[in-house]
């Protein structure tokens, strides 16, 4: 009977919609790829700031190692000008302008040494920080790479079940009424077949004539809404008389 194939027809629709919809959630799926881009740039920064403290971390060492050389140094010039074996006015003046003017330079080099301790200090807090930035997106990479394996997993199933529901419901409906259907799903964004409630089409609400009306009631072929279309499926109570 067309009204038991109608609702077959049905049936087969709210199939496709949830077909549909699991398309449409599983192309929305956060793969995760946004935040592995985000761990790269991370990754990169980190080790670009671990860079950064090694260099400032040498460069410290390299300044104290140099004020120690010149405290050596300087410590020689005054031990030799305690020493008493330095008599010559001369050589004591020029002995005392060295020691002098290591003096100065050993005060500069300590400014430097201070300047660049504190440096260090930063680097160090910055590469600490991109550490525990890197370390943070990659736990958020985890947790995404898990719900998109488990959701994507589900949605499979899911698909699965319905693609073996249609199967069973596409051999109870004719060729010719299915490739119908198939072609308003495609213009009338998967809503081809309403199930009349009233006196408007579900579909496009323009109200339906009451000689259509007698025609679906008489459940005597495939009725149609004269706007958009859509094949119409008589209201439940009146497809179960018309079964009995």
């Amino acid at each position: 009977m067309i009204a038991e194939t109608l609702e077959v027809l049905l049936a087969l629709q709210e199939v496709d919609l949830a077909r549909d919809h699991n398309a449409e959630v599983t192309a929305a799926l956060d793969n995760g790829d946004a935040q592995r881009a985000l761990v790269d740039d991370l990754r990169a920064h980190a080790e670009a700031t671990s860079k950064g403290h090694y260099d400032a971390e040498k460069e410290a060492l390299d300044a104290e190692l140099e004020v120690k050389s010149v405290e050596d140094k300087r410590k020689q010039f005054s031990d030799k000008m305690g020493s008493g074996r330095i008599r010559n006015p001369k050589e004591l003046a020029d002995l005392e302008a060295e020691v002098n003017a290591l003096t100065r330079q050993a005060d500069k080099l300590q400014d430097k040494t201070l300047a660049l301790i504190d440096q260090v200090e930063q680097a160090k807090a910055a590469m600490e920080q991109a550490r525990h930035d890197l370390q943070e997106a990659k736990a958020k990479l985890a947790l995404i790479a898990a719900s998109y394996a488990r959701e994507s997993e589900r949605l499979a199933r899911e698909r699965e079940e319905l693609d073996g529901k249609r199967a069973l419901l596409v051999v109870q409906v004719p060729a010719e009424l299915l490739r119908r259907y198939e072609q308003l799903r495609e213009r009338k964004a998967g809503l081809a077949v309403v199930r009349v409630t009233g006196d408007n089409c579900p579909g496009c609400s323009v109200n339906i004539p009451k000689d259509l009306m007698r025609t679906l009631s008489k459940a005597a072929g495939v009725t149609t809404c004269d706007s958009c279309g859509r094949i119409f499926v008589a209201p439940v109570q009146q497809v179960a008389d018309s079964i009995v």
